[in-house]
């Protein structure tokens, strides 16, 4: 019953990249920013970079409950079966008790 959490259009002007990777630098509970970063990665296939990042985001108790899927596909196209498992049921339990509540 759970459906996949939509990612912003990736960027794909540099100048653009490293102004939102210069915003997450300065500001890590920014979750805008790093969605869009999030969807950047992947569309670059930058999976260890995709992995940090989720990482980063996930430090924080506030954290949106997508990142924790996003990080599971990370791992997943790494190769990573474990640790992929391991966020996307962490992500699976957190949203749905989100939506039973």
């Amino acid at each position: 019953g759970l459906t996949v959490p939509d990612l912003p259009e990736p960027e794909v002007e540099p100048s653009k990249i490293a102004r939102l990777e210069r915003a997450i630098a300065s500001k890590p509970r920014n979750y805008e920013v790093g969605l869009q970063l999030i969807s950047i990665r992947l569309a670059q296939e930058a999976y260890e970079e995709g992995i940090f990042l989720t990482q980063r985001l996930l430090e924080y108790s506030d954290a949106p409950p997508e990142i924790l899927y996003w990080q599971a596909e990370f791992y997943s196209r790494k190769g990573n079966a474990v640790e992929s498992w391991l966020s996307f049921e962490a992500y699976a339990q957190t949203a749905l008790n989100l939506q039973k509540q």
